[in-house]
């Protein structure tokens, strides 16, 4: 009867045990997943960036362009001016 008792707290413990490094695991994967969810949020987050950069510099060079049609136009951007500007119309025509 004692050594049965012995086995059973012997099983009991490495039971105990395999709990333990079970528990150990799931926390491990845990973090690696919230890991990835950042990182790939970051991701994310640095496309944004680099399409707003690009709305930017798109915005920028629609300024400079109105800007220097301003500047040729002896009376500021007149009709034609603004429809060669935007592509509308052609200087040939």
């Amino acid at each position: 009867m004692q050594k049965i008792r012995a086995e059973l707290a012997e099983l009991n413990e490495k039971v105990e045990k395999l709990k333990s490094e079970t528990a150990l695991n799931y926390a491990k994967i845990e973090s690696e997943y919230s890991g990835q969810n950042k990182a790939a949020a970051g991701v994310s987050l640095d496309e944004n960036k680099l399409e707003l950069e690009g709305i930017k510099v798109l915005n920028q060079l629609d300024q400079g362009r109105s800007q220097q049609s301003i500047g040729k136009a002896p009376n500021g951007i007149t009709e034609s001016t603004a429809k060669r500007e935007y592509g509308l119309e052609s200087n040939n025509q």
